[in-house]
């Protein structure tokens, strides 16, 4: 691991109106970068945009394909304009979707035989891509929010790293787990520089019921990797690599769906801040429920 080739960056999940999840990109060199040698993949995790344009633009190139390969045959579909492309392809999307208006119909054998090949492509076509939908809409998916900030303060008089985290859409999450880690570049004494991941244990890791908010903490004692982070100093030891960050992991079972959902996140050491506190966001109600205010929940405290 002499080349650092993984960075963290801005990704797609929003906590209101910022983006505050990072995911980690990776460079790879040899082996190829064509998104094509896993297109499932890529098909089931492209944003929207891209997916039915990449489906419409098959859709596309295949009615032009097999359109041409009409072209090539005048006279084999009845009542079609002789060296019209564009009515043979049209023609065949009549073909591919199994429309069949009938005022087209193949007349020869060559014709007969392309159009009898062009609806398996269709019906397998459409297979594939109900299947894609299926699967991209039935994934279980999570609106886990976490704070846009970790803090660094004394609790209960002792230096800990605190973070918070809420379940912003209210359905229950059981056996919910967090697991927070440290990650950082070190050179070993051989001069190797490898990059190092550090376990951060915490107060509480668990919870049986998931449904507002959850402030996770982690006491920075003699033996923790964030040993050298304490309130009185405001700021990192001088010998962590910039690219420093602790890593977030949450996962937990999703009762709507009846499966187990994750959510992650990470903090970069420009995200900690020092001696703050979080403002209060849950109040009791007079009927016995209670209120989450998502408004104060970056909200930080002297």
């Amino acid at each position: 691991m002499g080349n650092r080739s993984a960075g963290w960056k801005e990704g797609t999940l929003r906590s209101g109106d910022r983006r505050i999840e990072r995911s980690e990109t990776i460079v790879s060199v040899g082996q190829g970068q064509s998104r094509f040698r896993d297109l499932y993949h890529w098909l089931l995790t492209v944003r929207w945009p891209a997916f039915f344009g990449f489906v419409a633009a098959v859709y596309v190139c295949v009615n032009l394909v097999f359109g041409a390969l009409f072209w090539l045959d005048p006279g084999g579909v009845a009542h079609l304009s002789g060296g019209s492309f564009w009515d043979d392809s049209f023609f065949s999307v009549q073909t591919l979707a199994t429309i069949g208006y009938g005022h087209w119909y193949p007349v020869d054998p060559y014709a007969k035989i392309v159009s009898s090949i062009e609806p398996l492509i269709g019906f397998m076509g459409l297979a594939l891509v109900t299947g894609i939908l299926f699967a991209r809409v039935s994934r279980p998916s999570t609106r886990i929010r976490f704070s846009r900030e970790a803090l660094i303060s004394r609790f209960y008089g002792k230096p800990t790293l605190m973070f918070r985290l809420a379940n912003s859409r209210h359905n229950l999450i059981v056996g919910g787990e967090i697991a927070a880690y440290l990650v950082r570049m070190e050179r070993s004494p051989e001069g190797q520089e490898l990059r190092r991941i550090y376990d951060l244990p915490l107060a509480r890791s668990r919870t049986p019921l998931f449904q507002m908010t959850w402030l996770v903490m982690h006491e920075v004692t003699p033996e923790s990797p964030l040993q050298g982070l304490d309130p009185a100093t405001g700021t990192a030891p001088v010998s962590w690599d910039p690219d420093t960050v602790i890593v977030v992991s949450f996962t937990g079972l999703d009762l709507s769906y009846s499966q187990t959902v994750h959510a992650r996140h990470v903090y970069r050491l420009s995200d900690l801040r020092w001696n703050r506190y979080f403002a209060n966001v849950t109040e009791r109600l007079p009927d016995g429920r209670w209120r989450v205010d998502y408004r104060r929940f970056d909200e930080l405290l002297e």
